[in-house]
């Protein structure tokens, strides 16, 4: 079941770019989405908005995030989880180069830190900070960002000064120093080196979910039987399977495991002989009673590894068949073993990264993104994610987001495609324009909520 406590419930700014202040409240259908689309005119600060959410809420101690927020002109940020979490960040001006920080937790902890970024630390300080920073990695959001320049940043990537930076065309990759980078190791070429990483990110996210499920599979398996063993020691016996219902149950196991096969989900349970020597048993013999017997616990245990498995093959499914249906004259397939393959759709000649056009290769990053995300408590800040798509694409875009995403998983979109804007307009943030009154970019708001019409 999806959570109808994910994401953001509040953002407030102030001072921003020295001149604007807006109180975002995010609907109810925007938490029961977990998309929430923020909408302005050209310089009204969407883009200082989503950088200055991502480096305030960021957990990481020594990434340069309090530098980054520090250098963004704002007075005041006031954030509030669904789930309660109350985030701050304060300056004494916008123009000033220090702020203070406070985190307070709904499940108890609150730290509150001055002066930062603090260019000389004590021992003291330094203690409060990486306190600080705890209580931000237990909070109930730990954002990602990908840029309208297509960088993508997180506690591991981010982009400032202190890292170096591979410009790609149309993308970038940003590497932290310690990590050794892409010039010095036998890499692919630059140009790959995003959409390639992010095919990866997503392979490794979905391989460890898939390991996962698995165990938590073999985990109701163990219990089944352990239930099974109980009711036979304090109930009478059941009424036993029949013949026909366990080779129907066989069936249906045969093909939920060809789908799970495809996907590298689990090893291909062959069942097809076994299914050919039941149909050559009389229903109505002792040795069908016995082989019954037999396989209905069986039955029950590749059932309940499957069920485990069953919502990420669903993803998987629906994904990559949309994926396939988007992309012209190409199939796409998806395993753990292989990753994502792009082949031609009548040569079945494999297609690399490079040679995609830039809006296919937009597309997949912002699945990859999506998916490498699914299974952890992201929010994810997406900058202009229409860009380089066509109209139908930017009508897709969003469900196609909202299936890659986990239930914890919520998102942030700023963007100025009308296709997006049309579908979702219960779960717009508004950013008014500087002679607006904040009154009045409410009233705007609730009308589009309501669906009224000026």
């Amino acid at each position: 079941m999806t959570s109808l406590r994910r994401g953001l419930h509040r953002v407030q700014v102030t001072g921003l770019l020295g001149t604007y202040d807006y109180d975002l409240e995010l609907s109810a259908e925007a938490q029961r989405a977990g998309v929430s689309i923020l909408y302005g005119e050209n310089g009204t600060g969407k883009t200082t908005l989503l950088n200055l959410l991502f480096h305030v809420l960021s957990a990481a101690v020594a990434e340069g995030h309090r530098t980054a927020t520090s250098r963004i002109r704002f007075k005041r940020l006031y954030v509030e989880t669904a789930s309660g979490d109350h985030i701050t960040a304060e300056k004494t001006d916008p123009k000033a180069t220090t702020f203070s920080q406070e985190v307070s937790l709904a499940r108890g902890g609150t730290c509150r830190v001055d002066s930062l970024p603090e260019e000389h630390r004590n021992e003291a300080f330094s203690d409060k900070y990486t306190r600080m920073c705890e209580l931000l990695r237990r909070a109930s959001v730990s954002p990602k960002l990908l840029s309208h320049r297509r960088i993508l940043s997180d506690d591991s990537r981010v982009a400032s000064a202190v890292q170096r930076t591979v410009q790609t065309s149309p993308f970038q990759l940003t590497w932290p120093l310690v990590r050794t980078s892409l010039e010095d190791r036998a890499a692919p070429d630059p140009d790959d080196a995003v959409l390639n990483d992010m095919l990866e990110s997503a392979t490794r996210a979905l391989a460890r979910e898939a390991a996962q499920l698995r165990d938590s599979g073999m985990l109701m398996a163990d219990r089944l039987y352990a239930s099974l063993i109980e009711r036979l020691a304090l109930q009478p016996e059941e009424d036993p399977a029949t013949l026909a219902e366990i080779t129907g149950g066989l069936a249906k196991l045969a093909e939920r495991s060809r789908t799970f096969s495809a996907f590298g989900l689990s090893p291909r349970v062959r069942l097809e002989e076994t299914l050919v020597q039941l149909a050559a048993l009389s229903p109505h013999s002792g040795h069908a009673t016995v082989v019954a017997a037999m396989l209905k616990p069986y039955i029950a245990d590749l059932t309940a590894r499957f069920d485990a498995l069953e919502s990420l093959s669903a993803t998987l499914t629906k994904v990559t068949s949309t994926l396939d249906n988007m992309l012209l004259n190409k199939t796409l397939t998806f395993s753990i073993e292989d990753g994502f393959s792009i082949t031609q759709r009548r040569s079945g000649e494999p297609i690399p990264p490079t040679a995609l056009s830039s809006g296919e290769r937009q597309l997949l990053l912002l699945t990859c993104t999506a998916l490498s995300s699914r299974t952890s408590k992201t929010l994810l800040l997406i900058d202009e994610p229409e860009l380089s798509l066509n109209i139908l694409w930017q009508r897709a875009l969003i469900p196609l987001l909202q299936t890659c995403m986990g239930e914890d998983t919520s998102t942030v979109v700023a963007t100025h495609s009308m296709e997006v804007l049309s579908q979702y307009r219960d779960t717009l943030l508004r950013l008014p324009r500087q002679s607006e009154s904040i009154g009045e970019a409410a009233g705007s708001r609730d009308s589009a909520r309501g669906g009224g019409r000026a």
